[in-house]
């Protein structure tokens, strides 16, 4: 209908709860949000950071939309990462349309330039926490495998032990 553009249209939700149905989709509101400023702002940087901030939000709603049971692991990136992070935007976005070349306007501009590369880490981190539930079943799995095949007596010498992922800094605290 539009040549040259590209609209986007999300689907609504269909995770078979109602209310992280309505998590997922205010979630990705955000997240549109997030591509509009990427497609406003023209710093090469910045772009960069905000493709890895809703490739890592992208993902984690579709993995809340197919496990719902896992809102809960998600609390804290959807009531406060995500909607800090569109806040700080949308306000990057109207300091840099207003003309000023002030010194408040350009360190308040810096301040948001300079944090978001946290902030894309703690997207990434945030998916990556998604998976840590399926790495201990995998290597569960493995150590099953390996005490069978021992007791079997059909191990390969060769084969090397399988080793745990390492802890991130967050299990390592906690443990």
């Amino acid at each position: 209908f539009l040549p040259g553009r590209t609209v986007e249209v999300d689907a609504k939700p269909d995770s078979g709860d109602e209310a992280v149905n309505a998590q997922i989709a205010e979630g990705r509101s955000a997240l549109r949000n997030l591509r509009e400023a990427d497609a406003a702002i023209e710093d090469e940087a910045i772009s960069a950071r905000l493709k890895r901030m809703t490739e890592a939000g992208g993902k984690i709603f579709d993995i809340l939309e197919k496990e719902p049971s896992r809102a809960g692991e998600v609390r804290r990136f959807m009531n406060y990462y995500l909607p800090t992070a569109d806040k700080l935007l949308t306000q990057y976005r109207e300091l840099g349309e207003s003309g000023s070349q002030g010194e408040n306007v350009r360190g308040a501009m810096t301040v948001v330039e300079n944090s978001l590369e946290m902030i894309a880490v703690a997207f990434e981190r945030q998916l990556d926490s998604l998976y840590r539930h399926e790495a201990m079943d995998i290597q569960t799995d493995i150590d099953v495998l390996e005490t069978m095949l021992a007791s079997d007596g059909i191990r390969p010498q060769s084969a090397p032990a399988a080793t745990a992922p390492e802890k991130n800094e967050e299990e390592q605290t906690h443990a």
